[in-house]
Parts: C-alpha cells; structure tokens; sequence
C-alpha cells in the first residue's frame, strides 16, 4: 500500500525534472566604425579661440545618435595603426572633439596654451558610435 502512495509522487519527480525549452538570443554588435583621413590642409584657424578645427560630415550622427548614444573618437597621427583616444594631448597639442547632428568638429591647440599649431601630417580619425537602449 505504502509503495502505491508512492507511485504518483515518483511520476511527479519524473515529470517535473524533464527538459527545459529555452530560447538563447545572441545580442548583435549595433556599433559602428568611421574611419575618416584629416589632411593637413583641411584645418583651419578659428581666431576667436585660437583653435585649428576640422568638420567632419557624419550622416551616421543623426538626433537619435547626438541624444542618446554614445560617441568615442580615436586618432592616429599619419595612420600608423596606433590609436590615442581623445580628448587627449599628443606630442605638445591637445586634441578634443564635438558633436551634433550631422558633423563631428576635432579641435587641435598647444597644450601649453601659447598658440595653436595646426598637425603636420595626415591624421586617421576613427569614430565609434556605441548604441544605446
């Protein structure tokens, strides 16, 4: 008798421990990469803040972008492959950046605040955009 009180509770054991359908969902990569040469000449001086500044046309940049998701911006002086991220001072000038929809403007000074000095080789920009929810 004890033996069939035990029978429907040694098919519940059985039948709860069975497997478990579960559905794994893989995030995507949504951040994107602009690689984007700044040639020596395409700076320009800005009097007023004693800035060589360089705009950069980025559709990539839209209200979306500018609003919530992030942007990082690395340069590589002559496109060597080796990356500083900026804001940052390289080699005695300072480099910074802004955005907004539609453009991204890098700006390059003396870090010692004396006088602007435009880079005097090509730079590689790369720009990140990381998404956010």
């Amino acid at each position: 008798m004890k033996t069939l009180a035990l029978l429907p509770l040694l098919f519940l054991c059985i039948w709860s421990s069975g497997c478990k359908k579960e559905e794994v969902v893989v995030p995507q990569n949504l951040n994107q990469t602009i690689i984007q040469d700044v040639q020596t000449g395409a700076w320009t001086l800005n009097t007023e803040t004693g800035t060589y500044m360089v705009t950069i046309k980025m559709p990539e940049i839209d209200n979306d972008v500018n609003d919530i998701d992030g942007i990082i911006v690395s340069v590589s002086a002559g496109g060597t492959g080796a990356y500083e991220a900026i804001p940052n001072v390289y080699n005695g000038v300072s480099f910074s950046y802004t955005h907004q929809p539609g453009s991204l403007t890098l700006e390059v000074q003396d870090a010692d605040g004396a006088g602007a000095s435009k880079p005097g080789s090509m730079i590689r920009v790369k720009i990140v955009i990381v998404r956010s929810n």
